[in-house]
C-alpha cells in the first residue's frame, strides 16, 4: 500500500469509526457498554502430587452479544457506505481487496460485504476491546490501523497451531521435530485462553471442560503462517503425523481433538474470530493403549516416526 492510499485510508476510516462508536452508544442509550467476567486458571500440585485449579476473574467488553448489532449498525451507517465505495474507487486499495484467500472478487456487492466483514467488523470489534466506553480515542485507533494495512497488505502472518494432548504426561518442557513442528508444556495462561473460547460459553463442536485443563499438560505445536492475500499454508497435517507417531511409540492412547489457531504478531486477524481449525484428530489404526509418558531419550523416535 503506498503512502498517499494508507494516509487517506487512516481518514476515511478515522471518520467511520467514530461514526460507528457514536452510534453505537446512542442504541444502548443509558445502558452501558455489555461486559463479562473473563475466567484465569493457576494450576498448583499438592504434595500427593494432584492438580488443583484456582480461579481468578476480571471484567473485560463482551462482544459475542455486540456481533449482530455491530454488523448491523455497518450495515446501514452511511458513513460506513461511504467508506467502501472509498476504497473501492482507490485503484491501489481496490486492487487489494479484489483478492481475498488467493480468490478474485469481481462482483461489488461480494466485494462490499467482505470488506465490511474483514475489515470494519474486526476493526470495530479490537477497538472495543482496548475501550470499552466507546468513546473515540485516536491513540487507540493508531494502535490498531498499522495492522490493518498489514492484513490488506497480506503481509506473511506468524501463527502456531496448538493441538492439546490427552492420555500424554512427560516431564520435559519441549521436545522439537524440526520443520516449526514441537511438543510443548501448556502454560495457564494457554490453558485459561482455550477454556475461555471453548468451555461453557461455547456452544457446538468440542466443548473444553475443567477437567480437560487438568488434564493436558502438552501440546502439539506448528509454527507457520497466514497470508490474507494468495492463500495460506496447509495446516494440521504435520498434527496429525505426530500424534500418529505417539499412538505408534509404545502402543499409547494418545489423541487430540481439536486445533487451537492464533495468531502470534497483531491481534486484528484475532478480532476476526479467526482462532479455530479442527481436523487434527490421529488417524492411527490404534483405537486403545496406555497413557504415554515421554522422557527426552524418546525424541529421536518421535522426530523420525512422524517424518
Amino acid at each position: 500500500m503506498n503512502a498517499a492510499s494508507e494516509e487517506s485510508l487512516h481518514d476515511r476510516l478515522s471518520e467511520t469509526v467514530q461514526a460507528a462508536l457514536a452510534a453505537l452508544r446512542q442504541s444502548f442509550g443509558e445502558a452501558s457498554i455489555p461486559m463479562r467476567k473473563r475466567v484465569h486458571f493457576t494450576r498448583s500440585v499438592d504434595p500427593e502430587g494432584r492438580v488443583g485449579l484456582q480461579q481468578q476473574e476480571q471484567p473485560e467488553v463482551d462482544l459475542e452479544p455486540l456481533a449482530f448489532p455491530l454488523y448491523d449498525l455497518l450495515e446501514k451507517l452511511p458513513e460506513a457506505e461511504e467508506f467502501l465505495a472509498f476504497v473501492m474507487a482507490d485503484v491501489a486499495l481496490d486492487g487489494i481487496v479484489r483478492t481475498f484467500e488467493g480468490d478474485l472478487i469481481e462482483d461489488v456487492d461480494t466485494r462490499r460485504w467482505f470488506l465490511r466483514q474483514w475489515t470494519l467488523l474486526p476493526f470495530m470489534r479490537y477497538y472495543l476491546g482496548l475501550r470499552t466506553d466507546a468513546e473515540w480515542n485516536e491513540a487507540s485507533f493508531d494502535v490498531i490501523f498499522p495492522d490493518l494495512v498489514r492484513h490488506l497488505d497480506g503481509e506473511s502472518l506468524p501463527i502456531e497451531l496448538l493441538a492439546p494432548l490427552d492420555s500424554y504426561t512427560s516431564d520435559v518442557g519441549s521436545i522439537e521435530l524440526g520443520e516449526g513442528i514441537s511438543i510443548v508444556a501448556l502454560t495457564d495462561k494457554e490453558l485459561s485462553a482455550i477454556y475461555d473460547t471453548w468451555g461453557p460459553r461455547h456452544t457446538f463442536g468440542k466443548v473444553v471442560t475443567l477437567d480437560n485443563l487438568l488434564a493436558w499438560t502438552h501440546a502439539i505445536k506448528q509454527e507457520t503462517v497466514h497470508r490474507l492475500s494468495g492463500g495460506q499454508q496447509a495446516e494440521g497435517f504435520p498434527i496429525q503425523d505426530v500424534v500418529t507417531a505417539l499412538r505408534v511409540l509404545r502402543g499409547s492412547a494418545v489423541t487430540t481433538s481439536f486445533t487451537w489457531r492464533r495468531h502470534q504478531r497483531y491481534a486484528f486477524a484475532q478480532a476476526a474470530n479467526e482462532h479455530l481449525s479442527y481436523g487434527a484428530s490421529s488417524s492411527s489404526p490404534f483405537q486403545f493403549g496406555n497413557d504415554l509418558n515421554v522422557s527426552a531419550e524418546d525424541a529421536p523416535v518421535i522426530k523420525l516416526l512422524s517424518e
